[in-house]
């Protein structure tokens, strides 16, 4: 099974485009997501991941995914 669940903050605002030859929209957007386990309370780590969807109802989500608003996604790990 391949499947992820993250929780963060978006980077910057998120960018709607659409396919070539179908004109079905894609929406990306990149996450920061702080890691929970650190030995050095100081120095935090956070990871960036890119992440995109595809479909219909991304051209009304990209105008609600704003930098700095917190977003959970689910999906799978390519």
């Amino acid at each position: 099974m391949n499947k992820i669940l993250l929780v963060g903050r978006l980077v910057r605002d998120a960018e709607l485009s659409f396919l070539a030859g179908t004109g079905t929209p894609k929406v990306t957007f990149t996450i920061a997501v702080d890691r929970a386990y650190q030995k050095d309370k100081d120095n935090k780590k956070t990871d960036f991941i890119n992440c995109e969807q595809i479909g219909k109802h991304v051209e009304k989500l990209s105008a609600y995914l704003t930098k700095g608003k917190l977003l959970g996604v689910e999906g799978e790990l390519n």
